[in-house]
């Protein structure tokens, strides 16, 4: 089937290059003509997923009318804060069948509204749906097993996307619970955000690697509760439907999976920044470690106080 998605960042072209890979006929909206032409010309994104190949049955353009005329599926992976611009420079509604899939997690700023109400004030006739999930748009692009939830309003746009967007490689699951899917798409943000600073902190105080990954688990469990509660006290503010209480926790269960992605990664790069030490500057820590620790020791000797002394060396962080 022919395919448009808006937005050529990470994550747009993650989805182009998965579609494609599946047979799909993508067109590729980007708002820079230089970067759409550069994908076209040499088949690499020039900003995002770098050594990550396009095939060729991606196609670019940065003509926002040409997107629309492609097909009539059209996936929204442009930021929160843009969507309404891009919607209300679009053709506008005409005599087809649009269905919509945003693929951004967020709420837009001042309004509070999420991505499917506003992309049903600008087409109100149309199916829209939204794709989430604890995916890195690198990991798709390279094609490592990925899932993710796309939920409607109970049409079954959503159950006919499943079926044809997945593969061995990303596994889709439809839902009829559009609000919860959204909201806690847009609250995992948030929370991530917490897990960060968390595990950072951890690291300053010289927390284990892999002590990271317990606590992020922590910071999850209570976000289970956090995003729940939100839900509850707004339930007739933000009109859920039957199933947001029952399959938030569901989502929230990928967000689990996500903050712990984000505590292994964060991990890694700074074991990686430790082990990226020059030698002669590994050379002068060791042995700073190592006098410092005779010192103390000769303190305590002379001293008969067996206390550790009260500063710590700690490696000064490149």
């Amino acid at each position: 089937m022919k395919v448009s998605i808006l937005g050529a960042g990470s994550w747009g072209t993650a989805l182009a290059i998965h579609l494609a890979r599946s047979g799909h006929g993508v067109l590729l909206w980007g708002r820079d003509a230089e970067v759409a032409a550069a994908i076209a010309r040499e088949r690499r994104h020039p900003r995002r997923l770098p050594g990550i190949p396009i095939p060729e049955g991606v196609r670019t353009t940065s003509d926002l009318a040409e997107a629309f005329e492609h097909s009539e599926t059209l996936l929204l992976s442009v930021p929160c804060a843009a969507m309404r611009e891009v919607l209300d420079a679009s053709p506008g509604p005409d005599s087809r069948a649009r269905r919509f899939v945003s693929t951004a997690k967020g709420i837009e700023p001042g309004t509070l509204k999420r991505m499917t109400e506003i992309v049903l004030e600008r087409y109100p006739s149309s199916s829209v749906a939204a794709l989430s999930g604890p995916t890195f748009a690198d990991g798709v692009a390279r094609g490592d097993p990925s899932a993710a939830v796309i939920a409607d309003r109970g049409e079954s746009f959503a159950r006919d996307l499943q079926q044809r967007f997945s593969n061995g490689e990303l596994r889709l699951y439809s839902s009829s619970d559009v609000v919860g899917v959204e909201l806690a798409g847009a609250l995992k943000n948030v929370i991530a955000i917490a897990a960060g600073i968390g595990c950072a902190y951890a690291l300053v105080i010289g927390l284990p690697l892999m002590r990271l990954s317990g606590l992020a688990a922590g910071i999850a469990t209570f976000a289970v509760l956090e995003i729940t509660h939100n839900i509850v006290r707004n339930w007739e503010k933000i009109g859920p439907g039957p199933l947001t209480l029952s399959t938030v926790p569901e989502t929230t269960g990928l967000l689990q999976a996500t903050i712990g992605a984000i505590a292994w990664t964060w991990s890694t790069a700074t074991f990686r920044r430790r082990t990226c030490w020059s030698a002669p500057t590994a050379s002068r820590a060791c042995s700073t470690s190592v006098s410092r620790r005779r010192r103390d020791g000769c303190k305590r000797r002379a001293t008969g106080s067996s206390k550790a002394s009260s500063r710590t060396w700690r490696p000064r962080w490149r």
